[in-house]
């Protein structure tokens, strides 16, 4: 038996998606922006959170006025380096997935989720006009990596709860840099080797 709070939502939501056929937020461009990559170099990973990025064009921020963010999508991928996609972590905000997980790790990865259980509840821009996607999760970190964002294409994922389209139109790219061991790492070794070669006295 289907419950009526199902029902409900299915009704609500088929709402939005008409209303997105129709709809367009024109006070704000939106972007796809990155939090600042988390390199391990001993592991050769890297985590690197997404954002979508809201830029007032009158002071206001028209996705907090519409109640918040209810789906996105986008594409990761490798555009230069030998980095893999080692898997996409998505918001909490965001509790149900409609892709595929792909075979990681991989050069290309897709994300399109929305709000199931936290239906109503969608997440809106912090100070920084930044609302958290996702976390990509980089692999075989042996050198320096560009990883490239784009929309998830070519239908509209990215939707507000007024049904406003706000997919981002442009990609962005981060270079994801391997750090080298660090001064500290390399003055242990030396010390440990030195202490080996250090002859022994005898009394």
């Amino acid at each position: 038996m289907v419950s009526r709070q199902s029902v409900i939502r299915f009704y609500l939501t088929a709402a939005l998606l008409l209303a997105a056929l129709a709809s367009s937020a024109g006070a704000a461009v939106y972007t796809f922006a990155f939090g600042t990559p988390d390199a391990n170099p001993t592991t050769h990973s890297a985590t690197v959170a997404v954002y979508l990025h809201e830029t007032s064009t009158d002071g206001t921020s028209p996705l907090t006025d519409d109640g918040g963010l209810y789906s996105f999508g986008l594409t990761a991928s490798i555009s230069s380096g030998p980095g893999m996609i080692g898997g996409i972590t998505v918001s909490t905000a965001f509790d149900e997935s409609n892709t595929p997980t792909p075979t990681y790790p991989s050069a290309t990865a897709q994300v399109w989720s929305q709000q199931n259980l936290n239906f109503l509840l969608g997440p809106t821009p912090d100070a920084a006009g930044n609302v958290l996607l996702a976390t990509v999760n980089l692999s075989q970190l042996t050198d320096d990596t560009t990883l490239k964002v784009s929309d998830y294409g070519p239908n509209s994922q990215t939707i507000d709860y007024a049904g406003a389209i706000i997919d981002p139109s442009d990609s962005a790219t981060v270079l994801v840099a391997v750090p080298e061991p660090s001064t500290a790492t390399f003055a242990l070794i030396a010390g440990g080797l030195a202490a080996l070669r250090r002859p022994r006295h005898r009394d």
